[in-house]
């Protein structure tokens, strides 16, 4: 009996059958069409002014829908295989398609879209209870019936425009807020500083609704990179921060302070202004879900190691602190989205806002509460923290040119290693440090001017191809 043999393609002959794979009008997207088209769903086809031109864009309902290909896009079923020959291009190729998809899902979010994601494999196996739960996601949020659902939609389209100029122009209003508390402090010092831990779990419970475990798969698809960019984390901003601390002779409290600010991981606003700056947003959220998780082992060691002669260091303390005013809140946003991604679909909406209001009352309270004392410092804290954010970015971004990034890594690598949260900073000064009153400042100062120096960085960030 005959072997029977796979028949060997020459590469030219191999490539005009790539050539000839369709992107568009695959027969899933065509079953998928009819399918909708036959419930009454009207759509427009491959609207290429949207990120990732989507195969399917549902104005009505504000949803755009992929059918994607389980081989080109890495379902992980059965029809996901790789090439055995040339694997580090088709590792690279995947790898790529895959960190795509991330950015465009959040790309369309950040412009108010849900996003379906249909797979070849539910199409083939499962179409009816596929085309059902799709059916479900679209019309969903259609729930407008009545007049106190109207009014309640208008009222969210209010505080979702609202929200959306807040956080717009963020720097300005912590700005404004920390100019009011420094020079009227009677004004904001109704805001006590034992609020600061519960302000700050408002801020991580709303980054915990916003991840999705495939912000963690790039993890995994591109480790190098994520281990690059935490490892620079957790050694050049606590390193700048020691050394300008010796440089400027500043006391124990505000070194501890300054200390604090760089031993933190990166903060949030650094995803917003990657995308801003047009960075690898995919890369900056990777590297600041893994530096937030490592915090509470390496935040309180690193800062022991550093302070150890200087102050006393209380490392379970902040452990325990960070566990459960980081931590804790954001692993529940995360279920909550996780479980009931319906409801948050909405709340995101109005996040920025609640996420403002949340950091200027840190700021308000931190500065009132301290503003005699932050008059008579001078401006050599200024100074201090200005030089660690600023020397933060052009580390990451010479880190970035010298391991030869690409353009839109290096931006994220910049500004993830310079952005730190620094309100976690101040939190864990009041409680770890609440003998020292003045290491809360460094980390107050920092949220007022690194959401100012960030602004300005997207400007010339997005002009550099």
């Amino acid at each position: 009996m005959k072997k029977c043999r796979r028949k060997k393609h020459a590469p030219m002959n191999r490539s005009q059958m790539m050539q000839a794979v369709h992107s568009e009008d695959t027969r899933p997207e065509l079953l998928v069409r009819r399918a909708l088209f036959k419930a009454g769903l009207r759509y427009r086809l491959h609207r290429h002014d949207l990120p990732g031109s989507p195969d399917l864009f549902i104005l009505k309902y504000s949803v755009v829908v992929f059918i994607n290909g389980c081989f080109w896009h890495q379902h992980g079923c059965k029809f996901t295989s790789r090439p055995k020959s040339n694997p580090e291009f088709w590792n690279e190729k995947f790898t790529n398609n895959m960190v795509r998809d991330i950015k465009t899902n959040w790309k369309l979010s950040l412009q108010g879209y849900r996003v379906a994601t249909i797979w070849e494999y539910s199409v083939k196996n499962d179409f009816d209870r596929t085309i059902e739960r799709l059916k479900a996601f679209i019309a969903s949020d259609e729930e407008r019936l009545s007049f106190l659902l109207i009014l309640k939609g208008l009222k969210m389209q209010v505080l979702e425009k609202i929200s959306d100029f807040i956080g717009k122009w963020m720097a300005v209003v912590v700005l404004a807020i920390a100019a009011l508390s420094l020079f009227l402090p009677k004004s904001t010092l109704w805001i006590e500083l034992s609020w600061v831990n519960y302000l700050l779990m408002v801020v991580m419970f709303g980054m915990g609704l916003t991840l999705k475990l495939s912000d963690f798969a790039l993890v995994f698809a591109r480790p190098k990179e994520i281990i690059i960019g935490c490892a620079s984390q957790f050694v050049v901003m606590p390193a700048l921060a020691f050394l300008l601390s010796k440089i400027f002779g500043l006391d124990a409290a505000l070194m501890a302070g300054v200390v604090l600010v760089g031993t933190c991981p990166g903060g949030t606003s650094s995803n917003v202004i990657t995308y801003l700056s047009k960075g690898d947003v995919a890369l900056s959220v990777g590297m600041t879900s893994v530096n937030t998780l490592l915090a509470p082992v390496l935040t309180p060691a690193i800062t022991y190691l550093l302070l150890r002669t200087t102050v006393n260091v209380d490392v379970l303390a902040m452990f325990l602190s960070i566990v459960k005013v980081v931590i804790v809140p954001i692993a529940l946003g995360f279920a909550i989205n996780k479980f009931f991604g319906k409801w948050t679909a909405r709340a995101v909406k109005v996040l920025p806002l609640v996420s403002v209001i949340a950091i200027a009352m840190i700021v308000a309270a931190v500065v009132s509460h301290n503003a005699s004392k932050i008059l008579s410092t001078g401006a050599i804290v200024f100074a201090v923290v200005i030089l660690h954010n600023l020397l933060g970015y052009g580390c990451g971004f010479g880190l970035g040119k010298l391991l030869k990034f690409s353009t839109p890594k290096t931006k994220a690598l910049s500004i993830e290693i310079g952005m730190q949260n620094s309100g976690l900073a101040t939190s864990l000064a009041a409680t770890a440090f609440s003998d020292l009153a003045m290491a809360t400042v460094p980390g107050a100062i920092f949220s007022v001017w690194h959401n100012i120096s960030g602004a300005i960085l997207a400007n010339i960030y997005r002009r550099k191809e």
